[in-house]
């Protein structure tokens, strides 16, 4: 199985947060840097669906009715 690469409104979908938010979390360390690719104006942020998932499960809490 190959590794999955999300573009940040990929992200944002999946983790149903705004693009600003999302990059506001990266500044303060709060949610995973991207990987860049490529070089100046032609540069491709991309994070891996993995690293994404595991973030979602250290973060995200189920929610129960009592």
């Amino acid at each position: 199985m190959g590794i999955k690469l999300l573009n940040i409104n990929q992200v944002s979908l999946k983790i149903g947060m705004s693009k600003p938010t999302i990059y506001n979390w990266i500044k303060s360390g709060y949610f995973p840097a991207s990987t860049l690719f490529g070089e100046g104006k032609r540069q491709l942020a991309r994070w891996r669906e993995e690293e994404i998932d595991d973030w979602i499960k250290q973060h995200y809490t189920e929610t129960r009715a009592s």
